[in-house]
């Protein structure tokens, strides 16, 4: 019975990692065209080809973390609007292992600006991390998000979105998940 409730923990921990981590690597040139073409299909503004392409094409096949800085309407409207918005980005985004990593009300206007004029205010910070590029694109291009996202105007003035790729922290689920299957293991063996 332990060595069977240890393989069950071992094989859900190796699963999660293989789901959460993705092994598909970069995107090829093909599926970027693709994908770029659904972007057209579905209405981006053709200034957003440009540096798509190139962030596609740049792919590393690793995750990355998207820095959301946003001025946000306020008023009820604003905040049903945005609320309907992030509803349905979260349900696509944890289909694909990816999520929000963290949440921030801006405390205070920027204290240092250089060589960048009308950023000195912002309302939030929000940090979603992405299994991959190609998770983020299959999400942006989902016809399921398409109308919430022609509707960003009623819930923010104004967005930055950069992308950074990290390395693995404590707070990773890989290595929550990878302490607590250590645990239940030794649970299971001293109950033994």
């Amino acid at each position: 019975m332990t060595g069977i409730a240890i393989a069950s923990i071992a094989l859900a921990l190796a699963a999660f990692w293989v789901w959460y981590s993705g092994w598909r690597g970069p995107l090829t040139p093909g599926e970027v065209e693709a994908y770029l073409s659904r972007l057209k299909e579905v209405g981006a503004p053709e200034e957003a080809f440009g540096k798509m392409r190139t962030f596609l094409a740049d792919d590393t096949g690793r995750p990355f973390v998207m820095v959301n800085l946003m001025h946000m309407r306020e008023g009820t409207e604003a905040e049903a609007s945005f609320s309907g918005y992030h509803r349905t980005l979260m349900r696509l985004l944890l289909g694909r292992a990816s999520h929000v990593t963290g949440i921030g009300t801006v405390a205070g206007t920027a204290l240092e600006l250089e060589g960048v004029n009308g950023a000195e205010s912002w309302s939030s910070v929000f940090l979603i991390r992405y299994r991959s590029r190609r998770d983020l694109i299959a999400a942006v291009t989902d016809p399921r998000i398409i109308g919430e996202h022609a509707g960003k105007g009623d819930f923010m003035d104004r967005k930055i979105a950069i992308p950074i790729e990290r390395v693995m922290t404590t707070g990773d689920p890989r290595v929550l998940s990878t302490l607590v299957a250590t645990i239940a293991v030794l649970v299971v063996w001293v109950a033994s």
